[in-house]
């Protein structure tokens, strides 16, 4: 297999597609999260060849990742720590007999924590979970999430690699059908040989709406609704039952000609995601949750061959005596007492305790930049007028967006929601310089800008938020400013203040798992956040920016959970149109990126070559020249590596000349945001090296 450290996904996608494995997919480097939208689950695409290509060149520093495809399942046994693979993996070999010896993945020494892989039947139904979701071994498979393969990078650093059925570390990867047979017990008993049953494609369920008949619910159709509303208090288990049985009965009613079944779902479905989140859950689990069951409903009425059958009338004494039926079986089976004290909690304050042992399970802080903000929080970036507070804001944004380490920190990728209330028209030239100074281009949509002011305390305007971010994800909401977002209400109140404090907390439980960041004004004072204090109270995490664009003072001054001291130097440097935040540090100097990095490195060959040819030997000469790029011969080869990969490099002569040589892909460089270096001087004739003491 070919190896590289620098560039996993660059170097190892020609490895997998030519062994015969389809699914490969890239991930952020020394990431196991977030994988490509719309390629994984049981609905995903499968990337062809210019998806690859498109990756490679986007994401060529990626770990890999590997979507199985139906006829293979993988077995991935946790055993470290206090993790239980390795009982629950002997328990279920003493039932169903030893697993033969297969090809498996690892990042671990301890010899039983792996993935490990078997050519199954197509078309059989499969768990997720060997065991329960708590005992160590989770069944990885086509629907059900992917692996992480060599030679990925795992997030603590440890590298992963494919150990053969005898146990040796392999140089190669495995094809599909080198891999051993899951033996037929083990398929039974996993499968009972049931058969997967196909699952309706969002297409499918659009379809199925679209021909059922419209207007106001009749009859039937409220009553299914009206028990679904009026059982809806009950605790979790009966909420997801309740979901599941009115997303059945609406859709068999439709199907047979109910009229007003669109609108009964719609309301249905408010309702459940309205309860789900007052539960303190998350809008976006709750909307898939409904989806995942009116597809569940629609893919039972395709498998059945029901037709969407025109509405018909039933009559009037049929329909009374059916009234008449079901009010008896509401009536008959307990007393009326006993029905109100079932559909709503005797105790809705106390369902929400945590005991202490629970508190131990709350997620730990997770990191969106590293040592500065954390996810799942809502952050206030404040600062005086001309202090760089925006400038900060859109950095990080930027970071967020690309993956991109900011000031040295590494950084969750994830998308971003920009909504700028001030100089949204400015944003595109700070963009640009930011992707100029950093090499990287920010991907359309991973950073989106809603360029107004939005009046988050407003109910309209927030919900209309709400049913967006319910199904498009972000990791980051970037408001900017808060002034322009509180247009009606007094800042100096507390009460005001609150309710916009409690629209940014909404705004933070739909992302389910991302954070808020708020951008606001000091005061005259140019140090205490303007306004009520409630606002600074309630955040999360706390900046400040000070001072001037050539001598900036970046301070945490609040921070919940972890340390809360954090100060940074910077200043603003031109670049392009605008210009981009530059630490005046010098640890964080050292902390220089790779793609800052590889834009010195392209700017000094560019410089001292041109569009010349020259060899490998004589760009590292540039490269290590104090007066060029300055870097290392260590660094001064891997930068010659990843613009090879990057096809910045092109090889004139092939792989396999004893000397090779290079001339500049400027179309290549382009199009990863690198600026257009060319020599100070005429370039010379002689096809000679560039003489740099001529410049």
């Amino acid at each position: 297999m070919t190896s590289t450290a620098l560039s996993p996904f660059v170097a190892a996608v020609g490895d997998y597609t030519d062994a015969g494995w389809t699914g490969v997919l890239p991930l952020p480097a020394e990431a196991k999260f977030p994988p490509p939208r719309g390629f994984t689950g049981p609905q995903g695409a499968w990337p062809d060849a210019d998806q690859l290509a498109a990756w490679t060149e986007a994401m060529p520093d990626g770990n890999v990742a590997l979507r199985l495809p139906d006829t293979v399942l993988g077995i991935d046994v946790d055993a470290y720590g206090t993790k239980l693979g390795a009982e629950t993996l002997a328990a279920h070999e003493a039932r169903w007999g030893a697993l033969p010896a297969t090809w498996r993945t690892t990042n671990r020494e301890d010899g039983v924590s792996a993935i490990r892989y078997y050519r199954i039947p197509a078309g059989l139904s499969w768990p997720s979970w060997l065991g329960g979701k708590d005992d160590g071994v989770e069944i990885i498979r086509t629907g059900h999430r992917y692996a992480v393969v060599p030679p990925s990078i795992h997030p603590e650093g440890r590298p992963y690699r494919w150990v053969t059925p005898d146990g040796r570390d392999a140089d190669r990867v495995p094809s599909p059908e080198e891999l051993a047979e899951l033996p037929d017990a083990w398929v039974t008993g996993l499968t009972g040989g049931q058969a997967e049953r196909a699952q309706a494609t969002t297409a499918d369920v659009e379809r199925f709406l679209a021909g059922l008949p419209a207007g106001e619910p009749d009859g039937d159709v409220r009553r299914i609704l009206g028990g679904y509303l009026d059982g809806l208090t009950d605790g979790d288990t009966s909420r997801h039952g309740a979901m599941l049985a009115v997303t059945w009965e609406l859709a068999v009613a439709g199907a047979t000609g109910a009229q007003g079944v669109p609108s009964a779902l719609a309301e249905a479905e408010a309702a459940f995601v309205d309860a789900r989140t007052a539960d303190g859950g998350s809008r976006r689990e709750a909307v898939r949750e409904w989806d995942r069951g009116l597809s569940g409903a629609v893919s039972h009425l395709i498998e059945n061959a029901v037709p969407v059958l025109e509405p018909f009338d039933v009559p009037a004494d049929l329909l009374a005596a059916l009234d008449a039926h079901l009010d008896r079986r509401r009536r008959g089976s307990r007393p009326a007492d006993v029905l109100v004290q079932d559909t709503a909690s005797a105790d809705p304050f106390g369902d929400r305790l945590i005991t202490r042992r629970g508190l131990a399970k709350l997620p730990e802080p997770e990191p969106l930049i590293s040592d500065t903000i954390d996810r799942r929080t809502v952050a206030l970036l404040a600062g005086y007028h001309g202090t760089g507070k925006s400038f900060v804001a859109l950095a990080w944004g930027a970071c967020v967006a690309t993956g991109t380490p900011w000031m040295g920190r590494p950084v969750r990728k994830g998308r971003v929601l920009y909504i700028v209330g001030e100089g949204a028209h400015g944003i595109d030239g700070r963009l640009d310089a930011w992707e100029q100074a950093n090499g990287v281009e920010i991907p359309d949509e991973d950073f989106v800008t809603y360029p107004a002011a939005t009046q988050l305390a407003d109910p309209g305007v927030r919900e209309a938020i709400l049913r967006h971010l319910d199904r498009h994800p972000y990791d980051l909401i970037i408001v900017d400013t808060v002034a322009r977002s509180t247009v009606g209400l007094d800042e100096n109140s507390a009460r005001d203040m609150g309710l916009f404090i409690d629209a940014a907390e909404q705004l933070k439980r739909a992302t389910d798992g991302g954070t808020v960041l708020l951008v606001h004004h000091t005061g005259k004072d140019k140090a205490t956040v303007r306004g009520s204090s409630a606002l600074e109270a309630a955040m999360d995490t706390v900046y400040t920016t000070e001072g001037d664009p050539l001598n900036m003072k970046l301070r945490r001054t609040k921070r919940k959970d972890g340390p809360m001291e954090d100060q940074l130097h910077l200043r603003l440097t031109e670049v392009g149109r605008s210009a981009v935040l530059q630490s005046l540090d010098v640890e964080v100097q050292r902390k220089t990126t790779d793609s800052d990095l590889d834009v010195r490195a392209f700017v000094a060959l560019g410089t001292a070559f041109g569009d010349r040819v020259f060899t490998k030997a004589e760009a590292v000469t540039v490269l290590t020249d104090e007066e060029q790029a300055a870097l290392s011969r260590a660094s001064a080869y891997r930068v010659i590596t990843r613009l090879g990969f990057a096809a910045v490099l092109h090889s004139v002569d092939g792989a396999n000349a004893r000397t090779v040589r290079f001339v500049l892909n400027r179309d290549a460089a382009r199009k990863l945001g690198f600026p257009d270096a060319r020599p100070f001087a005429p370039e010379p004739t002689d096809g000679g090296p560039f003489d740099l003491s001529d410049v």
